[in-house]
């Protein structure tokens, strides 16, 4: 464990959203079309969130086995750029309902928009070349699915949360973690 204590200063992060990707085989690839949605005002969290469930028996004073029934990832990203493009993600929409002459229009959107989403990082650790290293983490199908709340006063800056989920794709996958430096697994 001790030999990868340098990987675990992460950079900023880099947040960019492009079109649903549904692989076709084992080998994942990147989301096409992907925009940079900007600054950030703080780090970007990847949660990820285990639902189990108790197995008890009426034998037994207490639960005698648990099992995992559903991981949830949310990817939270504090976005600082308070643009109409945003704006349309972040309350549902696609950047594409943003008029050419900067207008959204606030219809009832049908569907839920689903995006393929990428954070890529850089860590401290060199690669073999002497290079930073990244981390990517790849979802293929996100979508929004908190509310999000505007604030406008005075000395205070306006922003836009997004909160994103990810769902499986075809082969039952999120997405995957890559990243250009090896690491050592630790061993027993």
């Amino acid at each position: 464990m001790g030999k990868s204590i340098r990987a675990t200063h992460v950079g900023p992060a880099v947040i960019k959203l492009g079109d649903t990707y549904y692989p076709s085989s084992e080998e994942y690839a990147e989301p096409q079309n992907l925009i940079d949605i900007g600054l950030l005002a703080e780090g970007v969290r990847i949660r990820h969130e285990i639902e189990t469930v108790e197995h008890v028996s009426e034998q037994l004073r207490g639960p005698y086995e648990e099992t995992i029934a559903m991981h949830r990832y949310f990817i939270e990203v504090p976005g600082d750029e308070f643009t109409i493009f945003n704006l349309a993600l972040g309350w549902g929409y696609d950047v594409s309902d943003v008029t050419s002459s900067s207008v959204l229009i606030l219809n009832d959107p049908a569907d839920v928009t689903y995006k393929g989403l990428v954070v890529s990082t850089t860590t401290t650790k060199k690669t073999s070349t002497g290079q930073a290293g990244t981390r990517e983490f790849v979802f293929g199908r996100v979508a929004i699915v908190e509310n999000v709340e505007l604030n406008f006063g005075r000395g205070e800056k306006s922003r836009v949360p997004l909160v994103f989920k990810a769902y499986v794709d075809v082969n039952g996958k999120f997405g995957e973690i890559r990243q250009t430096v090896q690491e050592i697994a630790p061993s027993a």
